[in-house]
């Protein structure tokens, strides 16, 4: 199963030293489930080393994009145009979160991923992958 672009906040060991998008390979055959960063930053994790998988689930709300969406479809086309826009401009925002446990070099760290919208998607991948 394969992830791609998903926002990387930090836990990996160097050279995973940035904030950015990598991608999340779960390899059945190695056992393995690897991460890789632009420039060739690759690491895999065995599955024996892989703790736990939690997940957070949040949505949120721009009340003042709302109000602005409302003012300008008000201003384009009157009274619908202004319910238009604010349904459009305050569209829900997926914030939700995965954190991966693991051990690395008998250290328990934890991954920390802004996976959005593939939250339930990967953490479902990864928790059936462990099991």
């Amino acid at each position: 199963m394969y992830f791609s672009a998903i926002k990387y906040l930090g836990g990996l060991p160097y050279p995973f030293d940035t904030v950015g998008n990598i991608d999340i390979t779960i390899n059945y055959p190695s056992q393995q489930l690897i991460f890789r960063q632009g420039g060739g930053k690759v690491i895999g994790l065995v599955k024996s080393d892989i703790i736990s998988v939690t997940t957070d689930i949040k949505h949120e709300r721009s009340i003042g994009k709302g109000v602005v969406g409302y003012v300008i479809g008000n201003m384009l086309a009157k009274t619908s145009g202004g319910l238009l826009g604010a349904a459009i401009g305050g569209r829900r925002k997926d914030t939700s979160m995965v954190y991966i446990s693991y051990r690395y070099n008998n250290r328990q760290n934890t991954i920390t991923l802004n996976a959005g919208k593939k939250a339930w998607e990967i953490y479902a991948a990864i928790n059936s992958f462990i099991i």
